[in-house]
């Protein structure tokens, strides 16, 4: 008897398994496959339970180790092993535990080589950790759970068993902070691929040899390069060995030592310093600037500038483009140069995002899961307009840099990695699943929803199968859905629908030849029939009908747009397009580098570009209503100046903007007494300043109370770019210094990160100036305009890399309810890349965000039609509301991308579709509208398969659900409200088990339908909040 087959007699054994968990009975593997069971005494302790000496030992009561069938065979050993590393751990029972009050003892859980979990199981692993708790995996964990269950456990932990190492390969560092030698790195090991994903995911150790590795889905060996492959995966809390951890294939050495490496990951403890208590005086100056801080800034190094696109996939932290908001988008190519740039800056862009990954120039502070792979940049064509002299170059700013893509394969011979394979299989069935959205989305809004299946006699030959529009699967001539009224629509849709479904098929065998040429080692065959793969399926997106949902359909309209406007005019003709777009929220820029475009009475100055006749506000507020559009003023918060908008003003350089040259005192400095840090172009304010806090307060103010403005969207809501492990940080403003030194008694500028508990005060000090600022303006707003909308654009950086480089703490906000809406600066420069930034914060539970809703951005500049449309396609098959666009030149100005929005998103009147923000309830009604009509259109071609005994049930409660969405949205009340979530929770819990048939070989498509279930409920607690406030004037449908 082999291990294996003692644990799957264990398992067919429930009473067994119970007998062996609870201690009753010991089982050993002996010799010959001889089996050994043991009744332990009444008065002998069960072996659940290790206790070593004290002194040996780590936290005794705060670790959990799961035993289940899968791993009752190895489980001595497990124990033995867990003794090595002097790991104190109490038992779990696997088969008893699926509620986190189960969990509810332990810091730690550790699942060694579980592979059966349920979905009420991976549930309350969710909750355990968005709770705090860290989690520890090893060997093939929830492989074989349902594919939805594992798609749920793929996001817990960050990565995924991709593949069986057929053969024992050795690890290797990926990361500096380990030790080999101390690892057990002389052992060689049976494990398995890793396949990391999402944007936190931090490879500390890979796999060494080369060796012949079945794919999965692959019935063919394929030779590929598994030297790098992941085989430890860790994320903030949870770490993934990719072995059997504590079987006999396993050296014992390797074993402990990586566990006790789980259990002790900490951060790298720097050299201590003396502090400095030296008062401040009350009048204190300004630290002096650096002469000419910005003449010789200090440059990046050459190895982060790319002359040609890298072709491996290993994940990267590379910064994103954060654009200059105070040039015109069109005076985006002002920079200029001989080599290849960056991503040229673009103008009045709400701070273009940054990925969660820091550059090599610019190492984070140590954190406790994360090493710094270096950075890769996309390398453009440079600008063909001279460069302006007064725009400094060398080090820039990360905000001003752009994220590259997620995976770039290039042409060429390269050798594909293990992981580059399956990251381009995984990426081309994720394109496909986009397509296919689109194209059943476009179906199904097509037809009416009273459809009857009739015979259609093919042209050409009635023997010839054809295959389904969205699945692929070949099916009779005789079976093709039509409208029952015989419509012209339909049938031009059923020849569209037709002519996508050889598109698709196309793209199917595309992917097959890549297989195999991969399967040959012809790498240049397989980059080639990839590429054609994902560009055939690109340049025929469905895009002559309809394919939207509802949604918010955002736009930034920057200030370079408004000046070159012109006029009011100018200004309908732009709206006019937006409109016909199908755009239906405009973010208005209102206040730029702190010049106002409309005449104020608090700032000291207005626009000078902006004709003092004319005010833009005014008529952008009458001319957005008039087409059934929100307008939202877009506000600079803490930026004060740029030095880019200098030139275009003709002041000099070094002019910090009207506000602070008026206020000077006001004016925020870095740790070395800069104004502006080197590399950057724009001065901040000091938050801490309650003058600074007062102006800004009254500023907004008179916007949303002198004008109709639907929201305000608060950009520069933070402090610029630092990087305190390189001796770079901002926040010196003389308030701020004599506050925190009040407080603490020393002086900031005399601290370094070294000094941990000090520099973590003054942290939190300098993020805490931010959020009540936040909390002060959205209370004092709302007083005067209770229906007003507040959005932030923010960086979607991890919560550490936030608080060390720019102290922007959003999730505080959106959980306390002062922001309604945080907007996203997830620019990239394909699709794989924005969902690396964006489904952290739209897909796993442990980021709560309250009710607030979740808005990812996306970048138009430099981005091919056919990646926006992809872009779109795969944000609205996450749970996302919507998207917004930067910016509106880049729309306007480009036919071809008009005529695409006009086709699939544009309406006759945008006033007849809710807003998510604004109608929650309308909206969540109409997106279970749509979603019933994607079912029934695949229902009548008898595409979606149900089981017999669960249609009738399935059918009654999407009834149900839609009849208790509609009486919400048409009478909230708190019954109807409770009414409707009640039963939509309930359709989410049977949702798998109706959809299991289906799942085997639509994986994608019940996924991206659980999503949009994910959304509905999103909206109806947004919508709850939102009544819920007093100052809405209705009853609270929360108690």
């Amino acid at each position: 008897m082999t291990r294996y087959h003692l644990a799957q007699f264990i398992r067919r054994s429930p009473q067994w398994a119970r007998l062996l968990g609870r201690g009753i009975l010991t089982v050993a593997l002996l010799g010959s496959g001889i089996l050994s069971v043991t009744r332990v005494s009444a008065t002998a302790p069960p072996p659940i339970m290790t206790v070593a000496p004290t002194e040996a030992r780590r936290n005794t009561a705060s670790v959990g180790v799961v035993q289940s069938p899968d791993n009752l065979a190895d489980w001595p050993t497990i124990m033995a092993r867990l003794n090595r590393a002097n790991i104190a751990y109490q038992m779990i029972d696997w088969e008893d535990s699926d509620r986190l009050s189960d969990f509810s003892d332990f810091s730690t859980l550790m699942l060694p080589n579980i592979t059966q979990v349920s979905r009420r199981q991976a549930t309350a692993l969710e909750a355990f950790v968005g709770q705090g708790g860290n989690l520890i995996v090893t060997g093939a964990f929830g492989s074989q759970a349902s594919s939805s269950v594992q798609r749920q456990l793929r996001s817990l932990v960050g990565a995924y068993w991709a593949a069986d190492l057929p053969q024992p390969s050795r690890l290797r560092p990926a990361s500096y902070r380990l030790d080999m030698d101390d690892m057990g790195s002389v052992s060689v090991v049976q494990g398995g691929v890793l396949m990391p994903i999402g944007l936190r995911s931090d490879t500390l150790a890979t796999w060494e040899e080369s060796v012949e590795l079945n794919l999965p889905d692959r019935a063919t060996p394929v030779e590929l390069q598994t030297r790098g492959a992941p085989a430890v995966v860790t994320t903030a809390r949870t770490t993934f060995l990719g072995w059997d951890w504590g079987s006999g294939d396993a050296d014992t050495a390797l074993d402990s030592a990586w566990m006790a490496m789980a259990f002790n990951l900490a951060p790298v403890a720097d050299e201590s310093r003396n502090l400095s208590s030296e008062p401040i005086a009350e009048s204190v100056s300004p630290p002096q600037p650096i002469a000419a801080p910005m003449s010789s800034p200090q440059p990046l190094p050459e190895a982060t500038i790319a002359t040609s696109a890298p072709t491996h996939v290993q994940p990267t932290y590379s910064p994103v483009v954060e654009a200059d908001p105070a040039a015109s988008t069109t005076a985006a190519s002002e920079q200029s140069d001989s080599r290849p740039t960056l991503q040229p800056v673009q103008s009045s862009d709400p701070e273009t995002a940054v990925e969660d990954i820091p550059t090599a120039a610019n190492p984070p502070l140590v954190s406790r899961r994360r090493r710094n792979p270096p950075p890769q940049w996309v390398p453009v064509q440079p600008p063909t307009q001279p460069s302006n002299p007064n725009v400094p170059t060398g080090n820039l700013d990360p905000a001003e840099q752009t994220a590259p893509p997620g995976l770039n394969i290039g042409e060429g011979a390269q050798p594909i990695s293990v992981l580059e394979a399956i990251a381009m299989e995984q990426e081309l069935k994720n394109v496909m699943g986009r397509f296919e959205s689109a194209l059943l989305s476009a179906n199904a809004a097509a037809y009416p929803t009273s459809l009857q299946l009739q015979p259609v006699q093919a042209a050409a030959a009635s023997s010839t199968p054809t295959s389904d529009p969205e699945s692929g699967d070949t099916t009779e001539p005789s079976s093709i859905l039509v409208a029952s009224t015989g419509s012209s629509l339909a049938t031009t849709t059923a020849r569209a629908a037709q002519a996508s479904y050889d598109i698709l098929q196309q793209a199917k065998a595309l992917s097959d030849r890549f297989t195999t040429a991969l399967a040959a080692q012809d790498y240049t065959a397989a980059r080639n029939h990839w590429l054609q793969a994902r560009q055939l399926l690109w340049d025929h997106f469905p895009s002559d009908r309809p394919t939207h949902q509802t949604e918010i359909r955002a736009i930034w309209f920057d200030r370079g747009s408004i000046v070159a406007a012109g006029n009011r005019q100018g200004l309908a003709e732009r709206f006019d397009r937006l409109a016909a777009t199908g755009i239906n929220t405009v973010f208005f820029e209102t206040v730029n580098a702190s010049y106002p475009i409309y005449p104020s009475n608090v700032a000291p100055e207005r626009n000078p570009l902006i004709p003092h006749h004319w005010d833009p506000l005014a008529d952008a507020v009458e001319l957005a209503h008039e087409r059934g559009m929100e307008l939202h003023a877009w506000v600079w918060t803490f930026a004060a100046g740029n030095q880019r908008h200098n030139a275009l003003v003709n002041q000099p350089n070094s002019y910090p903007g009207p506000l602070l040259a008026a206020h000077p005192t006001w004016a925020n400095y870095d740790n070395a007494g800069r104004m502006i840090p080197p590399g950057q172009t724009k001065p901040f304010l000091d938050p801490a300043n309650p003058q600074v806090r007062s102006y800004l307060r009254r500023l907004f103010t008179e916007i949303v109370t002198e004008y109709d403005v639907d929201g305000l969207q608060l950009d520069y809501i933070r402090y610029p770019f630092q990087d305190p492990s390189a001796g770079r940080s901002y926040g010196y403003g003389q308030a701020a210094r004599r506050q925190f030194q009040r407080q603490t008694g020393v002086d900031p500028r005399t601290l370094r990160p070294s000094d941990r508990a000090l520099w973590e005060t003054w942290t939190e000090f300098r993020t805490q100036q931010i959020d009540t600022f936040v909390a002060e303006v959205s209370s004092h707003l709302r007083q005067h305009r209770p229906d007003l909308l507040l959005s932030a654009a923010v960086f979607p950086l991890s919560h550490h890399e936030r608080m060390q480089k720019l102290q922007q703490n959003w999730e505080q906000w959106a959980r306390q309810g002062e922001i309604d809406l945080i907007v996203t600066m997830s620019y990239a420069m394909d699709t794989n890349r924005l969902q690396q930034l964006t489904m952290p914060w739209l897909t796993e539970p442990a980021n709560d965000l309250g009710t607030a809703l979740v808005l990812p951005g996306i970048r138009l500049l430099n981005l091919p039609d056919s990646v926006t449309i992809d872009q779109i396609q795969a944000l609205r098959d996450l749970p996302a509301n919507g998207y917004a666009l930067f910016a509106v030149e880049n729309l306007v100005g480009n036919p071809n991308l008009q005529a695409i929005f006009s086709q699939t998103q544009g309406e006759p009147s945008v006033t007849t579709t809710p807003i998510p923000y604004r109608q929650p309830f309308a909206t969540a009604a109409a997106r279970f509208a749509n979603l019933n009509q994607e079912w029934n259109y695949l229902l009548e071609g008898d595409r979606l398969w149900i089981r017999d005994h669960e249609q009738a049930e399935w059918h009654h409660q999407s009834q149900t659900l839609q009849t208790s969405l509609q009486q919400l949205a048409q009478q909230p009340s708190p019954e109807s409200f409770a009414l409707a979530n009640t039963n939509l929770q309930q359709y989410q819990a049977n949702f798998d088990q109706w959809m299991a048939l289906y799942d085997l070989e639509h994986s994608y498509r019940v996924q991206t339908w659980s999503n949009h279930l994910n959304t509905i409920s999103q909206l109806l607690e947004y919508g709850a909040h939102q009544l819920a406030q007093p100052a809405h004037g209705r009853h609270p449908l929360i108690p």
